[in-house]
């Protein structure tokens, strides 16, 4: 095993940080993420495993051999660990929907401006997170905000390509959360 991988191991292993890696091939899509709970004799390790609302998941025993990248830090693992750290996203399956085409959208979409609610906007194959500022029968303004719950500009779209609106599912309560906490 090359030093700079074990030496980075025992010092997450002693500040008890959320590593992210890659085994037996580099692929991000395949990425593991968590921490480390125990170094068994410099040969492989046991990683608490987060998921992507900081909750702990299943232990999984890895060889040092198989890893092939290591990383710590950056907004996403940064995130997580806040996550992680205060157990903040209880998971419900409380997802709502506001259709474009529903006959009440324009009355539950200013109900949704008044609450400061935020959601996620869907344009076909598109979305973007935010809260409203105003609509019309035109356009949708909205304040945008990043996946790390920091406000990220604003936006008009053309309503005539929105085609739903999700609000309260994890996913925003995630963000929401981030929001709250800086």
């Amino acid at each position: 095993m090359k030093n700079l991988l074990k030496n980075k191991i025992e010092k997450f292993y002693n500040e008890q940080k959320l590593i992210c890696i890659c085994v037996n091939k580099i692929d991000w899509n395949k990425r593991i993420i968590g921490y480390i709970k125990k170094v068994n004799d410099f040969d492989s390790i046991e990683l608490q495993v987060v998921d992507e609302f900081g909750r702990n998941k299943n232990l999984k025993l890895i060889s040092f051999k198989s890893i092939k990248s290591l990383e710590t830090g950056g907004i996403y693992n940064e995130t997580l660990e806040k996550l992680n750290k205060k157990r903040a996203i209880e998971i419900y399956r409380t997802s709502k929907y506001l259709y474009s085409s529903d006959k009440n959208f324009f009355a539950k979409a200013h109900v949704l401006i008044k609450e400061k609610e935020l959601c996620t906007f869907f344009f076909a194959t598109e979305f973007t997170i935010g809260i409203i500022k105003k609509i019309s029968q035109d356009e949708l303004k909205i304040i945008n905000i990043g996946y790390d719950g920091k406000n990220d500009g604003e936006s008009i779209f053309d309503i005539a390509f929105l085609t739903k609106v999700r609000y309260k599912s994890n996913f925003e309560k995630k963000v929401f959360f981030l929001r709250k906490s800086k």
